[in-house]
């Protein structure tokens, strides 16, 4: 997941390390909830609060400027 993110972002001539932290983060985060195939049988608050995770991560890294 990690090479796909990066060669990814790179095609698109995006450089910023906060801008591809969050890319893997997201990229590891969502790989794994749906690779191991248990995602859709979490709780639905626990989704919720994986999704507000991967997005409080992201308005950080804007906010300070990535």
């Amino acid at each position: 997941m990690y090479w796909i993110c990066i060669r990814f972002l790179q095609d698109f001539r995006i450089f910023s390390p906060e801008i591809q932290t969050l890319a893997w983060f997201t990229a590891t985060i969502i790989g794994v909830a749906l690779f191991s195939g248990k995602f859709l049988h979490w709780h639905a608050i626990d989704q919720i609060v994986g999704i507000a995770v991967l997005c409080g991560v992201a308005f950080l890294l804007f906010r300070t400027g990535g």
